[in-house]
Formats: structure tokens, sequence, C-alpha cells
């Protein structure tokens, strides 16, 4: 009885990957298994925000099948049969069988035959109990004297979900198949599928929420420029970057949805950028959080070393393990330690937050020592919103954590762009904060150095000043 296989090449596109690749002699080999998937909309269920025009979504396999040929007169054993099959995750139970004894067969072997597993005439084929719309198989024969088949066929995307590519082979007398070609997945959007599909439009309204926040702040250093602070430095150098990563990461994916192909030197880009531009936040937050602009004018000797050493480790750790875990995703290689790689940035982001709540708790203490209502008023908004931002992020890691556990792979596609835009809509609403709380005006000099004056001295013409000034400039706030 001649031995049976199914060999089953699943290609498998997580998020932000390839969306159209090229099979180099992509070996279709007895005992081997990888896969690949992607999410696709149907037409009738694609947003309208991502439509364009009518073209339907397909995924189109464009490839040269060659089979090996083993013996010495270089004639292939007999006919052969290998099936591409395109599924949808729903439809992925309605593969294979389970007999009595709760052993599942994928493929039709004589053996199954003969205890009516399966009919005859599936004999070498992959088990299709119910084909339907959103399970499609097609079969490529061999004859005997005729060992390469080119194909081009489109499969046809008839619901919204994950789907799945097979390649299967289930006769062993197929020897190895090499395949060569091309495999393109399309939404009607695009070569992006649609779990990242929203990451682009999220970064691209993003990004104009940062132009929108730069040209405001622009005017204001302009109209008081003799009165800028180095925190106003600090807040033009995060909007900057805060636009820089935003504008990277949706050129990224609008060239993903245009090409489909991923690039790792714009990868690599595109994580220089958002590193520099996470240690800009940190730092920046914790600058607001030691006084400058309110209590001090500017940084100590001492405080900026703090600062410097902080922002190394905390870049080099951040931007080592994004290349790691993006190198990873590309390669396939390293996989399981992908969750290592984050250790040593998230340690230092523990430290981080140890540093904001001494400096925040240390600073209130003081304006309530000094009777500072005005600058206390400030300190305690941003406190207040640092914290619901703890105990939002806080419960949302639960959620996430709860969704990965108990929700199938399969059905939290559409949550994935959810589970990152929510650091960088924090990272948008505090720089927004910031701004708005520390901006510039004529007495921004003034406001910074009375603090300094009215800690050792508060007699009352001082206090009517830092009133007069909070009236002023921050009542709106």
């Amino acid at each position: 009885m001649p031995k049976v296989c199914l060999v089953i090449i699943l290609f498998i596109c997580s998020i932000a990957s390839c969306f159209k690749y090229e099979l180099h002699n992509e070996k279709l080999k007895y005992g081997k298994a990888t896969y690949r998937r992607n999410a696709m909309f149907s037409f009738e269920e694609t947003p309208s925000l991502f439509k364009k025009g009518d073209d339907l979504p397909f995924v189109n396999v464009n490839a040269t099948f060659t089979r090996k040929l083993s013996n010495t007169d270089n004639k292939n054993e007999g006919n052969g049969v290998i099936q591409i099959i395109f599924a949808e995750s729903s439809s992925l139970n309605n593969i294979g069988t389970v007999d009595s004894s709760l052993t599942k067969h994928i493929c039709c072997t004589p053996l199954a035959i003969e205890e009516n597993i399966c009919p005859s005439n599936l004999l070498g084929k992959v088990i299709i109990n119910q084909p339907d719309l959103s399970l499609q198989v097609l079969d490529i024969q061999f004859e005997s004297n005729d060992p390469v088949k080119h194909i081009s066929h489109n499969f046809k995307v008839t619901e919204t979900g994950e789907y799945y590519l097979f390649f299967s082979s289930c006769f062993l007398e197929n020897g190895d198949v090499l395949i060569n070609g091309e495999v393109n997945w399309l939404n009607n959007f695009g070569y992006l599928p649609g779990e990242s599909i929203y990451n682009l439009y999220f970064f691209k309204f993003i990004s104009i929420g940062y132009i929108f926040i730069g040209v405001l702040w622009a005017l204001l250093c302009v109209l008081y420029y003799s009165e800028l602070l180095q925190i106003h430095q600090f807040i033009t150098i995060a909007v900057f970057f805060g636009f820089l990563d935003s504008e990277c990461w949706y050129l990224q994916y609008n060239n993903l949805n245009e090409n489909g192909v991923k690039s790792f030197n714009a990868l690599f880009a595109a994580n220089l950028v958002s590193s520099v531009f996470g240690t800009v936040f940190r730092l920046l937050v914790v600058v607001v959080c030691m006084g400058v602009g309110m209590m001090k004018s500017s940084i100590g000797s001492d405080s900026k070393n703090y600062l410097y050493l902080f922002g190394f480790a905390y870049f080099l750790t951040s931007f080592s393990s994004d290349v790691f875990i993006t190198y990873s995703e590309m390669t396939g290689e390293h996989e399981s330690l992908q969750s290592f790689a984050l250790f040593p940035s998230l340690a230092i982001d523990c430290l981080f937050l140890f540093w904001v709540i001494n400096e925040m708790s240390t600073n209130i203490h003081q304006l309530k020592k000094r009777n500072q209502h005005a600058k206390l008023r400030i300190y305690r908004a941003f406190w207040y919103f640092l914290l619901s931002v703890m105990i939002g992020t806080s419960s949302f890691a639960f959620y996430q954590v709860f969704v990965y556990s108990r929700v199938t792979e399969d059905s939290r596609w559409r949550l994935f762009w959810i589970f990152g835009a929510l650091w960088k809509s924090i990272q948008f609403a505090t720089i927004f904060l910031i701004g708005s709380l520390w901006r510039p005006n004529k007495n921004s000099n003034a406001y910074a150095m009375f603090e300094q004056l009215a800690g050792d001295d508060e007699d009352e013409d001082e206090s009517e000043f830092v009133e007069m000034y909070s009236k002023d400039t921050y009542s709106k706030s």
C-alpha cells in the first residue's frame, strides 16, 4: 500500500507583514508544514472610509509547479495531483474528518476508503466535508509525461474574515514539488490586510493632529520668542518628533498598501524615529514633573546628567528590542524570544513611572506648603491626568490579556490595531495637555523665576503677582 501524506504550506501574514510575496523553489515535501494567513474584507463589508472603486477583493496565485524526477530514466512514477485550498477560518473545521476512535484524517488514503471514512473518488486528495464559497479548492493535475504545471487563479473573497491559503500534496508518489511564482492578497483598498488598514488611517489622522498642534505652537513661540524657556524647547522637540513618528508609520503603511512588500530598511528608519520620539516624550514628562517652566526656569546640572543617562538607556533598549522584533517577524527566526526582548525597556519604564510619581508628589507638597494655589491647580490637573492614564492603561492591559487568552486569534484581528494605537493616542494627548498648560506667554520667564523668589520670601506683593499672572494666562487651561 503506497504511503500517503498531507503536506500543507499555509502562508500566514502577521500584522503588517508581506502581502505580495514571491515563491522561490518553495518545496512541497513530505512531513513539512509552514503557514501564513491574512484578514480580508468582503466588498460589501469594506468600511466606506477605506473603499476605493468597485474592485472586488481576491487572492491571486500565479505559480509554476514542478515535480522533481525521482527515477533513473527521468520519468515520473505516474500521475499526480496538487491541491490549493483557500478557506476562511470558520470553514477550517470542514477540512478533514474524525473517525470512531477520534483520530482525525486529513488525506483520503486507501485505508480511509476501506474504512468508509471517505469516498474512492477523493483518493489522494484532502477530505472536504462541506465545500462552500468560503472554502475553495483548486486541483492541479500532473500527467506522467508532464512534470510541470503553471496556473494563474483568483480566489474570491466572499465574506469578511481571516483567510488561509494551503498548498497540499496527499500522494507520496508526487515526489517533491517545487513552487515558483507569486501570491497577491488584495483587498478592495490595496495590499494591506484587514487588521492593518486601520493603522494606515490612524497614523494619517494623528499626523494631521500634530500638524495642527505644531502650527499653533509655532505661532505662540514666534509671538513670545523672548520669553521662551527650556520647557518650551522640549515641547517643540516633542511635537516635531511626534509628527515625524506618525508620518513615518503612515508612509510605511501606505507603501505596504500600494506595493505589498515590506522593506526592512524602511522599518528600521521608522523604528529609529519611534525610539527617539519615545525617549523625547518621556524626558518631556519628567522635565515637566520636575517643575521646569513653573517652579524654575531651567534644569540643574545634576538633573541634566540623570536625564541624559535615562534617555540614553531608554533609547538603546527600546530601539534594540524594536529592531530585533522586526527582524524576527520578517525572517521567522527567534520568535520565541520576542517577549524577552521587551523586558529591558519595560524595566526602564517602571523606573520612569517611579521618577514621575516622586517628582510630582514632591512638587505638589512644596506648592501646598508655599500656598502657591494657581500653580497647584495646574499641577493637580496634570497629576489627575497622569493618574487616569495609569489606571486606564492598567485596565486596558488586563483587557488585552483577556482578549489574547479568551478570544481566538482568527477572531481578534479587528482589535490588533487598537493595542498599538492606544499608546500613540496617550502620547498625543499628553503632549497636547502639556502644551496647553505650559504654553509661552508674555510673563513666562517672570513666572518661572518668581516661584524661586516666593519660596524664599512670601510677601504680599509677590503673592499678588502670582495670582495676577495665573488669572491672566492660565484661567482657560
